[in-house]
């Protein structure tokens, strides 16, 4: 086995590879990856993807990729073929791209999502002074959910809910922000942790379909009856022919534990099951404790757990 730069890489020796990831995915994460792979074969074909891959009589076996954004990279996806998962071949290419970013001036942050786990890749960055949070993927079988069409919330609250819509854009990347700025969330993303980078994120979301393809009937906000301003907002996204995910769901300071999630969740697992999705999923950080708690009273169960991390100078 040999490491290789992605840049140097023929595009048909990922093929096997990226047919493994995309079984993997869609048999653990009930996700449709194909997209995903036709960007990266994209941009292996075009010799513009950073990162390494462990080859085996010129097949890649492993791969993992960044992006470098001013003063900030992100460690992408890190799979390794099974056979592979005992060579050390993630814990190699890993260390391989924290040297070549090592060597990249005025780095500042690097941040990753590292999917399935591996103990070794977890080991290696604890090492090297990452961060590291455990988060769940969890999912829901909409198929076994009673119909609840009854009123979301009560006049008392003061709240409206209504569907996310184009006028609630700044106003949502403004509750992130606010959502976020003492969350363990917010150390994991650091664009949650400005209202510049919590509206790349939206548009990330919203436009560009980086998380799947937007689903406006199963996205809402809940905002005070006399205020554009949302207090809380729960966004939604199709991942494969089915199958929805929670990307986003947050709650002002101030509005929080007085049941909002639990209101906008009802809603939003309500329109999706109207809309005849079987499974709704998402991700939460262990650490989120009345989270997960409140995932789980609505009928989640952990599917997989893997772990995110960053890096700060």
């Amino acid at each position: 086995m040999e490491i290789v730069s992605l840049r140097a890489l023929r595009p048909q020796a990922l093929d096997l590879l990226l047919e493994e990831q995309t079984r993997f995915w869609r048999e653990h994460f009930l996700w449709d990856y194909r997209p995903a792979v036709e960007m990266i074969r994209r941009f292996i074909q075009s010799h513009s993807l950073e990162g390494f891959a462990v080859t085996d009589n010129g097949l890649a076996r492993a791969y993992c990729f960044y992006f470098v954004e001013d003063c900030k990279a992100l460690i992408g996806d890190c799979f390794i073929a099974a056979g592979y998962s005992e060579s050390g071949a993630g814990r190699q290419l890993v260390a391989q791209v924290i040297e070549s970013l090592d060597a990249a001036a005025a780095l500042r942050r690097i941040e990753t999502h590292i999917l399935p786990p591996d103990a070794e890749i977890q080991e290696f960055l604890a090492a090297r002074n990452f961060r590291l949070h455990e988060r769940q993927f969890m999912r829901l079988d909409l198929a076994k959910m009673p119909a609840n069409p009854g009123k979301i919330t009560s006049p008392s609250s003061g709240l409206v809910l209504e569907r996310f819509s184009g006028r609630n854009t700044e106003g949502a990347a403004r509750l992130i922000h606010l959502a976020y700025a003492s969350h363990v969330d917010g150390e994991i993303n650091d664009q949650y942790r400005s209202e510049e980078g919590a509206s790349r994120f939206l548009r990330n979301l919203i436009q560009t379909q980086a998380n799947g393809e937007f689903i406006r009937e199963g996205s809402f906000v809940l905002r005070p009856r006399m205020e554009l301003q949302p207090a809380g907002m729960v966004l939604a996204s199709r991942v494969a022919d089915g199958v929805a995910h929670i990307t986003q769901i947050c709650v002002l300071p101030g509005y929080q534990h007085n049941g909002m999630g639990r209101a906008m969740m009802a809603a939003s697992i309500e329109a999706l099951r109207k809309k005849g999705f079987r499974d709704l999923t998402l991700t939460v950080t262990s650490a989120n404790v009345p989270a997960v708690r409140l995932y789980e009273s609505l009928g989640f169960h952990t599917m997989r757990r893997f772990f995110a991390g960053y890096w700060r100078a």
